[in-house]
């Protein structure tokens, strides 16, 4: 609700720079202003989805944020059982990777804002101008979208990992971008679960985590066979 009220709010304003034009004209007339008109209702849909996509990614970070102490933990205890490797607690460096977890999802609630933002004002000019392309740009907007989100959530998952291999955050972000599959299908297992009410909370949080330790394991495995 609170989310629907936002994009009603953001949206309200817009709602005077964007207009229709009548169809009482020629034949040519008509259809040039056919064609206006699909452009302006193409760029109001997506200044709308553009709205609900922010303010859903929001609530996302958000629950990572706030779940980050409990994520760690799950992190290092599915690690402890696949591995048998014990770490001795630190309340000290709890609160340091809870910090870190913290900075680490408003971090890339802002770069993923930043690309998907860009994506979509790109769609937008191509609407306007290229109306005709509106049910083409629309699905391949939202696949893209999709995927970027679904890296970002990938790689906090994984950066848990790396919190435990006392990687500092630049050596973090450079593991993820080199391991960048296995963030994107974590991360992409985590974002269909949590279009689902309660389950993504939940169930879609402990998969993606455990399944980042699962990942970092194998990538570890694979290049100390490889040695």
């Amino acid at each position: 609700m609170l989310i629907k009220q936002l994009v009603d709010y953001a949206m309200h304003p817009l709602h005077q720079y964007i207009s229709y034009t009548p169809l009482d004209g020629s034949f040519w007339e008509n259809t040039k202003s056919m064609t206006s008109n699909i452009g302006m209702y193409a760029t109001s849909f997506f200044i709308f989805i553009l709205g609900w996509y922010l303010f859903s990614k929001m609530k996302k970070y958000l629950v990572l944020a706030l779940m980050s102490p409990i994520l760690a933990l799950l992190s290092e205890r599915a690690e402890k059982k696949l591995t048998g490797s014990d770490y001795r607690f630190s309340f000290k460096k709890l609160i340091m990777d809870i910090a870190r977890g913290v900075a680490l999802a408003f971090r890339n609630f802002i770069l993923e804002t930043i690309l998907t933002s860009v994506v979509w004002i790109a769609s937008i000019y191509l609407s306007i101008i290229m109306p005709y392309l509106s049910f083409i740009i629309a699905p391949a907007l939202a696949i893209l979208t999709f995927f970027i989100g679904a890296y970002f959530f990938g790689f906090s998952a994984i950066d848990y990992c790396s919190e435990r291999k006392n990687m500092t955050w630049r050596e973090g972000v450079n593991y993820v971008r080199k391991h960048r599959y296995s963030a994107l299908g974590n991360g992409a297992v985590f974002s269909v679960l949590f279009m689902i009410p309660f389950v993504g909370v939940t169930m879609g949080t402990i998969i993606c985590t455990v399944g980042a330790v699962l990942s970092v394991h194998d990538i570890d495995k694979t290049k100390s066979l490889a040695k």
